[in-house]
């Protein structure tokens, strides 16, 4: 709630904290709600158009603008590292077999798992890199291997 601009409860504390830990990320966002409430019409990192004409309120307007930035790079990130893995571990015989929100389930056999494992945590950090331009921000996976498709949690 805080990243997305709570200015209440224990969402404004945790708000204030990021303020301070991050002001240029939240001073961007804060700047997207501002030109959403305007009804300007914004672009995630990736270049995807936001238009924010819609909604009457201009409030409504802001916060949709703040969440559409939030959700948007992490959609194009997500995709960048989905079509990466999909690259490097075509040869491992992976395949990426369902994509949800943050999460990837790749099928491989038993002898390939050690290896396609090292790669989805490669191409976290090789698709960040590109997404990002080369600013150093950490990215990590937390991958396990399961023997049926049953077991993912």
């Amino acid at each position: 709630a805080a990243m997305y601009g709570q200015r209440s409860g224990t969402a404004g504390a945790a708000l204030a904290g990021l303020q301070r830990a991050y002001p240029v990320a939240m001073t961007f966002l804060d700047q997207a709600y501002d030109a959403g409430a305007a009804g300007a019409d914004l672009r995630t990192v990736g270049g995807r158009l936001i238009r924010t004409s819609g909604p009457a309120d201009p409030g409504a307007r802001g916060r949709y603008a703040r969440n559409a930035l939030i959700q948007g790079a992490a959609a194009e990130l997500f995709k960048a590292w989905a079509a990466t893995v999909r690259a490097t571990t075509a040869d491992l015989g992976a395949e990426v077999v369902l994509c949800l929100h943050d999460e990837l389930l790749i099928h491989v056999r038993a002898a390939q798992a050690a290896a396609t494992v090292e790669r989805v945590g490669a191409a976290l950090n090789d698709a960040a890199r590109r997404w990002s331009g080369g600013t150093p921000v950490r990215f990590v996976t937390d991958s396990v291997v399961i023997q049926r498709w049953s077991e993912a949690k």
